[in-house]
């Protein structure tokens, strides 16, 4: 599970290396970082700044937690264990111990050693936070600084719970352990706390997900299930140490193996052992008695068949300075280390004569036999059962209370708008015909019904972010109204003029100069001193100045006043503050007055709808329509038709409405064809009222 596919680095012989898993995690604590983290805390910094401050967060964490797992290597070592290796991996890092540890004391001393090395480390971060101002250390250093600080202490806080694996619970192993006397014992206590917290994790992980909070909840649940599992083997590591606390090595050691001379050639071995109804893994090499090396099967394997004749022993074996050298009075938890930390079997040699063999394979015999012959295979087969059957059951519990961040989008109803105005000071008319407005339905189920929903015909998912808040697409589509009946007067020659009480930020532009100075919410009431009442009061004050001007808004915030400097930025069709506007209190004002009826619709798509039955209602020439027309589109006070998107969902719900003629806007009118038999794209209000009037 922690095996280091690569191994970056050495530290006092110690392997440090990276699990490919390591990689999905670094991955995505860079992008939470450079997308959430950082521009939340420290609004107003380029996205190449909040990068470049991420992966050098994401860096310095992962070589505090390869301090903190050295903290636990180093110690061990002091301690006369051995460490096969530190790998950092999809949940952190782990340092790899070979063998038992000697005693409480030295397991106490071991496992504190990592958070003191996490503590000293945000002790340090925070002091240079602490020292970054006075220092004039730029917000962008301080801004790592200040995560790293505050990783490191949680990452104390979180390893400090009294639960195994985590170092709390080696903590309170060793002091059970040191009180009880009975290892076995204190880890079944300790792995137990450990589950019952993996668990509660897990149990938060969903809840958290239920409540769409996605990255968390995952994360949380992953977190969960990793410190059972971790739990329930450690468990099995005290099961271990309680088999083999009062063995010794010569009581599982292979006795009296064959030894073998150093001249022997690899044919004449591998003769002698083939005629042994078991052979061992490995043989004892030896010079008039003295161990000179240890030859494996493996190794004599690989020579060539036509060099083996001619190949000797001493050739191909392992020199005796590497061969783990044994007593058979040796304790086996002392000696259990030598034996895990060598590919090949220890030798066991007494008063200078080789005595036995003894290798991993015999500890797993002598484990069998203490189990029970048949115990471990079905308990394999029933931990897999269970698994399989609790991941399933997880699945579809997650299925069913988790609400993913997407909307399905499918064909919603098409409405007659004919008769949503009241037009009143200038002659009106009931329209000539019904004009339909368009709409998509956008819906957010569970994970499995939308999985379900997305093989149904006339489907779409789009996140939440793109359809954005609720509150603002109610106003988007009040303000499109007021902008139809503005649009469809002067195309009747009626002069009118828009009003309203200040400009409201709804979004802003990803990487425009107001994203790190205006905030969605913002009503922005004046630009530069001079009254703003409509977004097209702001849009023609910053377009009569050159790209690059920097402007004072007087912005309401939050119920107070305050004054917000920007800068204007270069957009399709000339300077933009980046930000996306809609006018608070619009509405249009002449010589009529207009009402419309409350429809609970949202955006500003039914803009051309209205503005056709508008200009409809306000023609003298008294021709009456036979067909349905419908339509999508915005609309602007000038009466430019813009792009809306879902159109051919939109078409679907016209054509059931009855609609024989579909109006959307140019750009998109090949997604539009087939959906209503007759398709038309227009630029403008007045394409689309010309059309109407060639049209049968």
């Amino acid at each position: 599970m922690y095996e280091s596919r690569f191994v970056v680095v050495r530290a006092r012989g110690i392997p440090i290396g990276v699990s490919w898993s390591w990689l999905l995690i670094a991955g995505f604590l860079t992008w939470w970082l450079t997308n959430q983290l950082f521009p939340q805390r420290y609004p107003g910094l380029s996205t190449g700044t909040y990068l470049a401050m991420a992966a050098a967060s994401a860096l310095l964490f992962f070589v505090s937690i390869v301090l903190h797992e050295l903290g636990h290597a180093f110690r061990a070592l002091n301690e006369g264990m051995k460490i096969e290796g530190i790998t950092l991996w999809l949940f952190g890092g782990v340092a790899r111990f070979l063998g038992m540890f000697p005693s409480a004391g030295a397991e106490l001393r071991i496992a504190v050693a990592g958070p003191l090395v996490s503590a000293a480390l945000a002790v340090l971060f925070g002091l240079l936070v602490t020292a970054g101002q006075p220092l004039g250390l730029p917000v962008p250093v301080r801004g790592v600084l200040e995560y790293l600080a505050a990783i490191n202490v949680l990452v104390v806080i979180f390893n400090l719970v009294p639960a195994l694996p985590l170092d709390g619970g080696r903590i309170l192993r060793s002091l059970l352990w040191k009180r009880r006397g009975d290892f076995p014992s204190a880890t079944r206590t300790a792995a137990t706390l450990g589950q019952a917290f993996g668990f509660l994790l897990g149990a938060y992980g969903v809840y958290a997900i239920s409540q769409r909070q996605m990255a968390t909840g995952v994360w949380v649940a992953l977190v969960g299930v990793f410190i059972v599992n971790a739990a329930r083997a450690e468990a099995s590591y005290g099961a271990v140490d309680g088999t083999l606390q009062r063995a010794r090595v010569g009581d599982l050691m292979t006795p009296n193996p064959v030894v073998v001379a150093p001249g022997t050639t690899i044919d004449d071995l591998l003769l002698r052992v083939a005629g042994q109804g078991s052979p061992l893994p490995a043989y004892p090499v030896a010079d008039q008695g003295e161990l000179v090396g240890l030859i494996s099967l493996q190794r004599a394997g690989s020579i060539r068949p036509e060099d083996r004749a001619s190949r000797t022993v001493a050739e191909a074996m392992t020199p005796r300075e590497r061969v783990a050298v044994l007593s058979p009075d040796t304790p086996m938890r002392q000696a259990l280390g030598a034996i895990q930390a060598s590919d090949e079997p220890a030798v066991v040699t007494e008063g200078g004569r080789i005595a036995g063999l003894v290798s991993i394979l015999d500890v797993a015999r002598v484990l069998q036999a203490h189990l029970g012959p048949n115990h471990a295979r079905p308990r394999r087969r029933h931990r897999t059962v269970v698994g399989g059957v609790g991941a399933l059951a997880a699945l579809v519990v997650l299925g069913v209370v988790w609400h993913p961040p997407v909307y399905v989008l499918s064909p919603g109803p098409a409405s007659d708008v004919s008769h949503d105005m009241t037009i009143t000071g200038v002659p009106a008319r009931i329209p000539s015909a019904p004009y339909l407005l368009t709409t998509v339905r956008a819906d957010q189920h569970a994970a499995l019904v939308d999985i379900v929903e997305m093989f149904r015909p006339h489907r779409a998912m789009v996140t939440t972010a793109d359809v954005g808040s609720i509150a603002f697409q109610d106003l988007m589509f009040e303000e499109s109204r007021v902008l139809a009946a503005a649009a469809a007067a002067q195309a009747r020659g009626i002069s009118v003029t828009l009003t309203g009480a200040g400009v409201q930020v709804i979004g802003t532009t990803a990487g425009s100069p107001a994203g790190g100075n205006l905030r969605t919410g913002d009503l922005i009431t004046a630009i530069d001193g001079a009254p703003v009442h409509t977004e097209f009061d702001l849009q023609d004050a910053v377009r009569s100045k050159p790209a690059g001007t920097r402007f004072g808004l007087a912005v309401e915030r939050d119920g107070k006043g305050l004054t917000v400097t920007t800068t204007s930025g270069k957009g399709k069709d000339g300077p933009v503050l980046g930000i996306v506007p809609v006018t608070r209190k619009i509405d249009v004002a002449g010589p009529f007055k207009i009402t419309f009826v409350h429809r609970d619709i949202g955006g500003p798509s039914a803009g051309l709808a209205y503005a056709l039955a508008i200009a409809d209602a306000l023609s003298t020439a008294g021709q009456s329509r036979s067909d349905v027309v419908a339509a999508t589109g915005t609309i602007d006070r000038t009466g430019t038709v813009g792009d809306v998107g879902g159109v051919d969902l939109k078409g679907v719900g016209a054509r059931r409405q009855g609609a024989n003629l579909f109006i959307v806007p140019a750009d998109e009118l090949a997604a539009a064809r087939g959906t209503v038999s007759n398709v038309k794209g227009v630029a403008s209000l007045s394409d689309a009222l010309a059309l109407l009037s060639r049209a049968p």
